[in-house]
């Protein structure tokens, strides 16, 4: 039942209604001091093994480039290049997330070891368990992989310029044709039609005649040649013609 009041009174109920906000306010303020100095944002870039701890629950060692961010109990890691160990106390909450360009690392309560190479993200777990999903050809990740102690586990790349990028610097660097012809193998799965493609069998033209591997050479200039007038068409057409001349001069 409504009850009427003086209205004297109204002045004071709304006196004594700013005092009490003000008050939880002011109660709140640590929390809300405290919840912000939980959030972390740090870049990484360690040319040597160096430790670093998040909060109470969260030990890295890295060895490398990358960044962090997040918060003591919800953690992103975007790690670019190098290894991360990380070691996270189980059975409190703390989900640590690790993204590189390969693979997304969900991480619960574990130890384990993050390494991303030119090509390559590999996951080894010391304890615990963790969930790998590697990225797909279309961007998208592929189901979750449950990863125990004591396993690895590993995502490749699949963007077809990086792994043409690094056939290219190993044919330049005098590298075993094989490890190029690896590379190139890979890149031709990746890319089966288009100017990537072609490049990749260009690559491979000189470590299969390294390797004595004749036949596979002709076929690869063969597809080269198939594609029209591409920038090493003439020179290919010579190299074909002096292929061809010399296995008919071995019969």
């Amino acid at each position: 039942r409504a009850v009427d009041r003086p209205w004297w009174e109204l002045p004071i109920l709304l006196t004594v209604a700013s005092a009490c906000v003000f008050a939880v306010i002011v109660m709140a303020s640590p929390i809300l001091e405290r919840l912000r100095g939980d959030e972390v944002s740090w870049q990484l870039d360690s040319s040597k093994p160096t430790s670093l701890a998040v909060g109470d629950l969260i030990a890295l060692v890295h060895n490398g480039s990358g960044l962090i961010e997040g918060s003591v109990n919800d953690l992103l890691i975007d790690w670019v290049a190098g290894e991360i160990q990380i070691d996270v106390v189980p059975g409190q909450g703390v989900l640590v997330s690790i993204e590189t360009a390969e693979a997304l690392v969900r991480v619960i309560g574990t130890e384990l070891s993050v390494q991303r190479g030119a090509l390559t993200t590999i996951v080894t777990v010391e304890h615990g368990l963790v969930t790998v999903q590697c990225v797909a050809v279309d961007g998208t990740y592929t189901p979750p992989v449950e990863v125990g102690a004591g396993q690895a586990h590993s995502c490749r790349t699949q963007d077809a310029e990086s792994v043409l990028r690094v056939a290219v610097e190993l044919r330049e660097q005098a590298a075993d044709p094989q490890l190029v012809l690896e590379q190139v193998s890979y890149g031709l799965t990746l890319e089966t039609d288009g100017p990537l493609h072609f490049e990749f069998l260009s690559v491979s033209i000189g470590p299969l005649l390294d390797l004595g591997r004749t036949a596979e050479a002709l076929a690869a200039i063969d597809e080269y040649l198939s594609a029209g007038d591409l920038p090493r068409s003439r020179k290919y057409e010579e190299l074909a013609r002096k292929l061809r001349e010399e296995r008919a001069g071995q019969k």
